[in-house]
């Protein structure tokens, strides 16, 4: 078996409780090769986790540099679970309405906690007060904020170095699933006993994750790690078909789902590959925790020739400029000056993603581009 074959059989054993023959298999020499590929996916951890359990960690340097990743994991789960408690105890104190996201919920579905990792904590509150709930945060829990607001989110951190991502809206970018996010307190509902802590119906939560993982494989990958949060939310989550798949088709992502599912159970229950998941792996594998500007910029040539790509980065749409200039939504009048100034931050700080993309996209090769242009069609991602 290769290295990457005998990672995911390590990551099974530690998600899922199934034991794996092959491990036995595994020599150093292998675990090195698995430990360069965990790293890029921020996984190493739970790769220790397997081994530990399965006893094949001993003292050399390859199984104290999982041990190590291990209880890094622990200590940093630890710091920010304290963070989270007490961020959720002020909100409720405050009357602040607020939404926990991603990793602060998904990670109770994990074997341990700890083992699902994130770097910031997620919370949505409403955007209305969202400058209010910053200076209290400031304010009485020493929160530190450079002030930039980005399209979606506001980015806090503790003394400690926690990180809260302080969401206003879950939307990102100008894709079709944006028009069900913008709808997400329509799908929130009070935690029992709790009169300002809110959660998501199970549907829309999972919708949220196969939408958010949408998102990262259009940006260039999105690494291991969502691929067992949708196996572990779909055997654990009570999923009602009738409410989730009017989300999906309303969001042009049933093909993606069917597939994404069908890949969460070729890693997590041994299922075989059919051909569009050939290429969803080796596309996921490729590109790491946060996927590569190549790829990003490939899958999202999406037959375009290098004209209009060109064109398509440069100018950027209305909708998605609004974001970043929040001006425009007062004033759309303005919008052709505000390409202006995107264009000199472009090429006098060199800052502007869409400079390195430019960069790229006149070295990308035709053969990347077609195959994972023919994927995004085999995955309907638009």
């Amino acid at each position: 078996m290769t290295a990457v074959e005998l990672m995911l059989s390590l990551i099974r054993s530690a998600v899922t409780g199934k034991q794996q023959e092959v491990i036995d298999s595994i020599n150093n020499e292998t675990l090195e090769e698995i430990y360069k590929i965990a790293e890029t996916h921020n996984i190493a951890h739970i790769i220790a986790f397997a081994l530990s359990k399965n006893q094949k960690l001993g003292n050399d340097e390859i199984s104290k540099k999982f041990s190590r990743a291990m209880l890094l994991a622990v200590y940093r789960y630890e710091q920010k679970n304290y963070e989270y408690q007490r961020i959720c105890k002020f909100f409720e104190e405050e009357k602040i309405k607020f939404l926990p996201l991603k990793g602060s919920v998904i990670r109770k579905y994990y074997p341990e906690e700890w083992m699902r990792n994130s770097c910031d904590i997620d919370i949505l509150v409403q955007e209305e007060r969202v400058e209010e709930i910053v200076a209290l945060l400031t304010q009485k829990l020493n929160y530190k904020s450079d002030g930039k607001r980005k399209s979606h989110d506001i980015l806090l951190h503790t003394p400690g170095d926690v990180h809260l991502e302080l969401h206003f809206n879950i939307i990102s970018g100008s894709y079709a699933f944006n028009r069900v996010l913008s709808r997400v307190w329509d799908f929130a509902r009070p935690v029992e006993d709790k009169e300002n802590h809110y959660q998501l119906s199970d549907e829309f939560l999972y919708f949220h994750i196969i939408s958010h993982a949408a998102y990262h494989f259009l940006r260039g990958g999105c690494g291991i790690r969502p691929i067992f949060d949708i196996w572990l939310l779909k055997n654990n989550l009570n999923l009602d078909a009738k409410k989730l798949l009017p989300l999906l088709k309303e969001a042009d992502l049933e093909k993606f789902a069917v597939e994404l599912e069908h890949l969460s159970n070729v890693w997590a229950n041994g299922y075989p590959h059919n051909e569009t998941t050939k290429m969803m792996e080796q596309y996921i594998l490729s590109g790491g925790v946060y996927g590569t500007m190549e790829n990003r910029v490939a899958i999202n040539e999406h037959s375009q020739n290098k004209l209009k790509y060109f064109f398509h980065r440069v100018f950027m749409p209305y909708e998605a400029m609004k974001k970043y200039y929040k001006i425009l939504d007062r004033a759309p009048v303005l919008y052709p000056f505000f390409h202006i100034v995107r264009w000199f931050r472009i090429i006098f700080t060199n800052k502007d993603s869409a400079f390195v993309e430019l960069k790229q996209n006149q070295t990308i090769s035709t053969g990347k581009v077609d195959s994972l242009s023919e994927m995004r069609k085999r995955l309907n991602l638009r």
